[in-house]
């Protein structure tokens, strides 16, 4: 039986990773040639995803089939992998477990140049700057959008208001740190 300490260990580590490798997706290779599954767009699919990958794993090694001497992420990216060709359709009985070689999006990523790196920053710190003058519930609307990627109706749900409030907060957000940009010299017309 799963102890749930040590369990909670793992999923407090390796959670953040699994969705984070669902959001920038990966490939995967078999003997018919490269299959593309590009990402998991929805925040909510990647929890699902994530909570039926945690249930598989408690579920094997409760069966005796993960030996908890090993590192779990590895096995808990294995099982998210076949999980999402599950849960989005794209598995099949023609990608037999041991014929497949995953390979995550992450190392596609393009490599910034010191000059981009220092733009990319600079950006996040005026972000930072026109977060901070926000009211408490613009931070908040922000937040559920952004952060934790809602729907316009589920943050109107959170927070008491209709969908179309939330929309016109939102389109009115974006044009003020449209303006914000222009101010601070990052917007320029073409």
């Amino acid at each position: 039986m799963v102890h749930r300490g040590e369990l909670e260990r793992i999923y407090e580590v390796t959670a953040p990773r699994i969705l984070q490798r669902l959001r920038s997706g990966f490939s995967y290779y078999n003997k018919s040639g490269e299959n593309r599954f590009v990402r998991v767009v929805s925040a909510f699919d990647r929890e699902e995803i994530l909570q039926e990958t945690f249930g598989r794993f408690t579920e094997q090694w409760d069966k005796g089939n993960y030996d908890p001497t090993r590192p779990a992420e590895p096995y808990l990216m294995r099982i998210a992998f076949f999980t999402t060709l599950q849960y989005t359709g794209r598995q099949s009985r023609e990608i037999p477990d041991e014929d497949v070689e995953i390979r995550w999006a992450e190392a596609a990523l393009p490599v910034q140049s010191a000059e981009e790196k220092l733009v990319t920053e600079e950006r996040a710190a005026q972000v930072r700057a026109f977060l901070e003058s926000l009211s408490e519930e613009d931070k908040r609307i922000c937040a559920l959008r952004f952060q934790e990627d809602l729907s316009q109706a589920k943050i109107g749900e959170r927070i008491g208001m209709s969908r179309d409030h939330v929309q016109r907060a939102l389109r009115r957000l974006k044009r003020r740190l449209a303006e914000f940009f222009e101010d601070q010299g990052w917007l320029s017309e073409p």
